[in-house]
Parts: C-alpha cells; structure tokens; sequence
C-alpha cells in the first residue's frame, strides 16, 4: 500500500501545486518576469523556482494526513536520482553550444515545451513537495514572531532567486547574439589573417568557405587601400568590413577566422535578443 500512496502523491503533486503556481505567475508579469519571448519562445525558470517554494506548502498541507507521510517525504528521489543531473548538464553547457536554448528551462517550437512540462517543472513539484513532508514529519512549536521570520526569510530567498534566474535568462539569450552561421553557395573567402583578406579578398589562394556554423562573432573592423585599419581611421573609398570568428564546434574549436562581412548571418532572430 505504500507503493500506491507513493505514486499516488508523485503525480498528483504537480498538478496541486501548479493550480497556486498559475496566479502567483501572473503576478510575477507585472515585475518584468514573464518569462514570454518573442516567436513562441517561453522561458519557465520562474515557474519552476514557484514550484521549488509553493510545493512546499502542498505536502505540509498533505502531511497531515498520518498515511501519507511515509511515502510522502520520498517522492523527490525518482525524480532527483534520474532527472537532476540531466537537467544540470544541459543548465551548464557552453554558452555558444550549438544544441542552443536548453530545453529543460525554454520551451520553444522545436522542442514543444517536453523538458520543462514533463521534466523540469514535475521534478520542481516533487522536490518542494517531499521537503514539505518532511518539515510536517519534523514539526516543532513555533511562536508567531517565528513563523513571520520564516515566511519572510523565504520571500526574500525567492526575491533573490527569481533576480539571478532573471539574469540567468538574459544572459544567455545574450550569448546567442554573438551566435552567426557564415558562407555563400559559391564559396566565401576566409584568412586567419585580416592583412592577407583585406589585400585580396577574393583571391584563389584562401580558402573557401561554404557553410560553417554556428561560429561566435568577435568583431567587426574595416579593410582599406588593402589593410587592416585601426579603429575609428577614415575609411577610403571602396572600404569593406571584415568580421572576426571564434569555431565552437568540430575538430577545428577554437580556431580564428576572418571573412567579409556579407557573408554572415545571425543564427536567431534579432527581436529573440534582449536589448
């Protein structure tokens, strides 16, 4: 029976707690964090950190039923055991990381919302749920000035969480400012050095480049009468911009390259940018 009780309380907990989640969310709309992007993109790390601090008072509320209190105080291991350091991995990976947005905290088109409705924000459930049992299995007499030092010691924990998971957010879609894709069906001359592509850009002797990415943009300068100028020089007549590329990916990681400028394009859509 115990079993039952334990699976009982594993599914149901999210649903419980996301029903408190959905009005505390609209309120969070009002300080700036939505977390709705532009293109159908949705970034859910304040839900999830409201399931860390309403599941809580779920499974205290739940505890005081004696049956389920065994179970109960267990139902983040399934969860914590399988899913945690997934969701980790994919949290702390390289900020220019081809796989993009983690989809455990963005739901997008791509990826339909699968890592953070049926994995982030259950395994948030389950934790803030077991932890609640477990403070109803350790209950103590607290007095009244206790309880408000409490409440508001864990507001200010959540203030405090949802501004560095805000920053977490912009952050990261800033990283994928600097995230372009470079070439040209015929073939885009590239150097790793900027004298020899500013001298001749379209010379048979570079390399050519015909589709590489996503690469990480380090800068744009400006070729003329056949060099590199300094920044802020004047610009001559028949000047060209040349960017500056850092490989984050493949054998070559790491690598520098120069190409014209023409030949680059953003990798996501500059309204998905926060400016």
């Amino acid at each position: 029976m115990a079993w039952v009780y334990f699976f009982v309380q594993l599914i149901l907990c999210y649903p419980a707690t996301m029903l408190l989640v959905a009005p505390l969310s609209k309120l969070l709309e009002q300080f700036g964090w939505s977390g709705d992007l532009p293109r159908h993109v949705h970034f859910a790390g304040y839900e999830a950190l409201l399931c860390l601090f309403i599941a809580p008072l779920v499974g205290w509320a739940a505890g005081r039923v004696p049956q389920l209190l065994p179970s109960g105080r267990w139902t983040c291991l399934a969860p914590a055991v399988v899913l945690v350091p997934a969701a980790f991995a994919s949290l702390f990976r390289p900020p220019l990381d081809p796989r993009y947005l983690p989809e455990e905290l963005f739901a997008t088109g791509g990826n339909e919302g699968g890592g953070v409705y049926f994995v982030t924000l259950p395994t948030c459930c389950a934790v803030g749920y077991s932890l609640g049992m477990w403070m109803r299995s350790f209950r103590r007499p607290r007095t009244a000035v206790a309880s408000a030092a409490l409440a508001a010691a864990a507001v200010v924990a959540f203030i405090g969480s949802a501004t560095l998971m805000h920053r977490y957010e912009i952050a990261k879609l800033e990283s994928l400012s600097r995230m372009i894709f470079a070439g040209d069906p015929k073939g885009l001359h590239f150097s790793t050095d900027p004298n020899a592509l500013c001298a001749a850009p379209a010379s048979p002797s570079l390399p050519l480049l015909r589709a590489a990415g996503p690469l990480e943009a380090l800068g744009t300068r400006t070729c003329g009468a056949g060099r590199l100028l300094d920044r802020g020089a004047p610009e001559p007549p028949n000047s060209f911009s040349i960017e500056k590329l850092r490989v984050i990916n493949g054998p070559n990681r790491g690598r520098m390259i120069w190409v014209p400028s023409y030949g680059v394009q953003p990798a996501y859509p500059p309204e998905l940018i926060p400016r």
